[in-house]
This record gives structure tokens, sequence and C-alpha cells, in this order.
């Protein structure tokens, strides 16, 4: 099923579309209990550039899903017990609906060193927009967690005179579709080794991630004076696979494309002041389409939407191509991007914000203003509002919706 969601296209905190509308937690003693409701919404247009004359009959209008969740943590001396996100879920009519664990994991602390069994997420990036050296969320392209989906795993932390040091060892688990639902995602065999290097005024790390393929990475952060920091990463891939879309014979059809010996970088600034906070990052992605590539895609697309309507392909073609845009609602499917966010600290009862992403090959991008106010007790509201812009036939305006908006209720105990 095709569906306009804002989540593959959405990238960190700028462009997802959540509302979480209610938040309570309680704790007892050791135990902490959670629970959330979120409520998920995005506008669909009848009419697009891959929809002319809504050919596919599109319900034009605002649409989403619900998605309640829960959580618990227990803390003892040397144990824990953690759950996190379990019953995402879609409302009850949809047969496709789960209720899978974000994380359910164990923890045994010895002394330095810290045992973690279950599913868990791993998240070493210091990037607020992009995360390449998140290889294990490395399908997860926002910078919030709380809808990524953990690994099953064995990981263990120690923390030395020499640095950090981390070892996860995922194994391949694959489930029928039942017990999917309420465990876990098939998974291939992983293995990922972390070292991290943290010194006065800088903190240095190298990743390695096997799955079949090499995958290397490094960061690197330095404050700059009392008000400033800069950091990057690097990340190096024997393989990575992206999807392509194509038109061979006047027969369209969605493809994998396997690159080799791939890079991926991210430079960033962030700057904090008594009154305002501003982070500002570049992204490259080797992977990603160049200039003329990408212009042979639109093009294409454009060829298919202009072609006469009564051919036996056209509508099988047009549809492999909205098929296409949707499965590439990923943002990084170009190869040079800006980031900015703008904000007033975060210890203010009035909050404010704006972020935003630019294709710096098409010019298309994405802006998100937000404000958010918790002065009252126990209760915090929020609003935002986001757009695209662009030409038609470009990124941002293909794989995105043109606008949305939200209002955010949280209340906790």
């Amino acid at each position: 099923m095709i569906r306009h969601l804002q989540r593959g296209c959405t990238i960190a905190a700028v462009l997802i579309f959540t509302a979480p509308v209610l938040f309570a937690e309680v704790c007892f003693g050791n135990h902490t209990f959670s629970a959330r409701f979120y409520s998920d919404q995005y506008y669909e247009n009848a009419d697009s550039c891959l929809n002319p004359d809504n050919v596919f009959d599109v319900d034009e209008g605002f649409a989403g899903k619900e998605r309640f969740t829960t959580g618990y943590h227990w803390a003892g001396k040397n144990l824990s017990v953690t759950m996190n996100d379990f019953m995402s879920l879609t409302p009850a009519e949809d047969p496709g609906f789960t209720n899978c664990f974000g994380e359910l994991y164990g923890s045994v602390c010895l002394g330095n060193v810290f045992i973690d069994i279950g599913k868990k997420r791993i998240n070493q990036s210091l990037s607020y927009f992009k995360s390449p050296i998140n290889f294990v969320l490395s399908g997860y392209d926002q910078y919030d967690l709380q809808f990524s989906e953990g690994c099953i795993m064995a990981n263990i932390e120690a923390f030395t005179d020499f640095g950090f040091i981390g070892f996860s060892f995922m194994p391949e688990c694959g489930f029928n579709s039942d017990i999917e639902r309420y465990v876990s995602s098939s998974q291939d065999r992983q293995l990922l080794l972390r070292y991290d290097l943290p010194t006065t005024n800088c903190t240095t790390g190298i990743a390695v991630y096997w799955n079949d393929n090499w995958r290397l990475g490094c960061h690197f952060s330095r404050t700059l004076g009392d008000y400033a920091e800069i950091h990057t990463e690097y990340v190096f891939n024997e393989k990575k696979n992206v999807s392509g879309f194509r038109l061979n014979d006047g027969i369209a059809s969605n493809v994998s494309v396997t690159k080799k010996y791939c890079s991926e970088g991210l430079l960033g600034l962030t700057v904090n002041s008594a009154w305002l906070s501003g982070i500002g990052e570049y992204y490259y992605n080797q992977a990603g389409y160049s200039y003329d590539e990408w212009k042979d895609v639109t093009d294409t697309f454009h060829d298919i939407r202009d072609s006469d309507q009564t051919a036996a392909m056209y509508r099988y073609n047009l549809g492999t191509a909205f098929q296409s845009m949707a499965s590439n609602r990923s943002f990084g499917c170009g190869r040079h991007y800006a980031m900015l966010r703008l904000s007033n600290p975060s210890t203010e009862k009035l909050q404010y914000s704006v972020n935003m992403i630019v294709n710096l090959q098409d010019g298309s991008g994405m802006v998100t203003p937000s404000i958010r106010y918790d002065g009252w007790e126990h209760i915090a509201a929020e609003a935002s509002f986001s757009a695209c812009f662009g030409n038609p036939y470009s990124e941002f305006m293909l794989y995105a919706d043109s606008w949305q908006s939200c209002l955010t209720m949280e209340i906790w105990l």
C-alpha cells in the first residue's frame, strides 16, 4: 500500500511529524512506569506530479494513525530491566497493526563493565540531523529514536582509563509473522566494535561494523571556547544498496543498485549563547544521485506523466513511479545537504525553534518552526508547522507532503 507518510523523508526532529498528545510517568521506588499516546498526522494531496488528475483515486485531506506505548524500568544495585515503546500500534481495524517492543533488555553492572542482553538501541552519533555512524540504526533516519526499533543483541560496554570500549553481537533472527508482530523484525548476523577516547576538550571515536560487508566509521568533536563545538563524522561503506528507478523499452521498474566503496561525511558546528542556540551541519552522501542522475530520474517521471493516458502501460508506469517515490521517502537520495536549527535555551519555559534542511543540488527543502510552553505544572503544549519548497520535480516536493501542522499536549504525573 502506498502511504503518503512523512516517516521516510523526515529526518531528525525537524521532519518528524508525530504529535505525542499524552504522556504520563509514575515512579515507585526503583520502578518507573510510563505511558504515551501519539497521533501521526500528514496531508495527502489528491493531485500531484505522479498522480495527475487523481488517477489513483486518492482521498485528499489529513490522515494519520494513533500509537499508544508503555514503558517500564527497574533498577537494583547491579541489575536493571528496561522496556521502552511496547504496544506501538495502529487502529484496531487495521489488520497490519503491531505490538512490538522498541527496547526490552536486562543489564548487569560489574564495576566499570556493563552487559546488556535483549533488544536495544545504540546511538553513538553527535549529529543532530543525520547520523551516518549509527550503524545499528542505519535504516532509521530520524534523530528522535522513539519509533526506531532496536536489535536483539548481546552488548558489552567498558569504561576504562584508556577510553570507552563497546562490543555488540547481533545474531541472525527470523520469525514467523505471528511472533514478529510482538518480538522483532528479522535481522541478519551483525558485529559492532566501538572505541571512544574522551579528553578535556575533544572526543575521538571509531566504529567497525560487519554484516556481510564492512563499514568503517570515525567521529570527532571539539569545544571551541566556552560557547561553540565542532563535530564531524566519516563513514566508509564497502557496499551500499540504494533504490533506483528505470524505464526500459517503455516499461518502468524499481531496481536495487549496489554501489561499492562509497563514503558518507558530516561536518557540524554548534554555537550556544545566553539567548540563542544554533546548529549548522553539512552532509555528504557519495551513494546518492549526482546532479545528472537525478535529472534523468525526474525527466523520466515527467515523461511518464505527460505520456499518452490511453496507452496500455500508462497507469502501470505511473504507478511504478509513484511506488518509487514512496519507497524513496528517505532524506539522502541526493549527495549534498545543508541543515540548520535555531532555538532559544531549552531551560526557558517558552521554547521556540526553527529547523531547515536544503538539498544543495536541486534547491528543495523543508522548514519547520515550532513553539513550546511548559510553564504549567504537569502540562506542556507545543505547536509546529512544516512546509516544503522547491520545484515540483525536486526531492522534497516529490518525496514529502507539501505541508503539515500539529498541536501537542503532554501531561505527566
